[in-house]
């Protein structure tokens, strides 16, 4: 598969700064909150442009584009708190930038803020059975400040925390700049 993984991502401060983000109050205001029930357990928050986040999207698209040799921006940036659930995890999916499901991007990154147990497994395989014991796939251990780039529109999803409290994820869909 076409993944790649870098620890230690962030430098120190800039480690510190988006772990600021996900303390901040706005958390209240996010519009979708998640349950067992509706995909997951958890809740998340999207910047965009609009909403003054601009600036928190320059770090990693630098680094992705420094480390993978071309231009990226960011297309759509999520940070997600997601606590322990006894389901297994959120179903199989590959992201899907807009309403009509056209995967406007070119590849997704995830960071971990934390050390966490649940796992991103990411299918090498069209339209994975979560329950097909026999697909092909990665299983990836969230580790602090680490980062998983998927290469290509990969089948993925990430399994629930049952050990650890919660766990801290920033998703990113990038754009190559051409």
């Amino acid at each position: 598969m076409d993944i790649k993984i870098i620890d230690n991502f962030f430098s120190k401060t800039a480690y510190s700064d988006y772990k600021l983000a996900f303390q901040e109050p706005k958390w209240e205001l996010s519009p979708h909150i998640t349950t067992a029930n509706n995909r997951g357990a958890g809740v998340q928050r999207y910047f965009a442009i609009e909403e003054g986040a601009f600036h928190l999207s320059l770090y990693p698209a630098h680094i992705i584009s420094r480390e993978l040799d071309k231009e990226y921006y960011i297309h759509r940036m999520r940070f997600r708190v997601t606590w322990p659930c006894k389901n297994s995890g959120s179903t199989p999916h590959i992201d899907a930038y807009n309403d009509n499901g056209h995967k406007d991007y070119d590849i997704t990154a995830i960071i971990y803020m934390e050390d966490s147990d649940g796992d991103l497994i990411i299918y090498d395989c069209y339209a994975p059975d979560e329950f097909n014991k026999n697909a092909k796939f990665k299983r990836i251990t969230p580790k602090k400040n680490r980062c998983v780039i998927m290469m290509k529109h990969y089948w993925h999803h990430p399994c629930f925390p049952v050990k650890t409290d919660l766990r801290y994820s920033i998703n990113i869909n990038l754009k190559e700049a051409k």
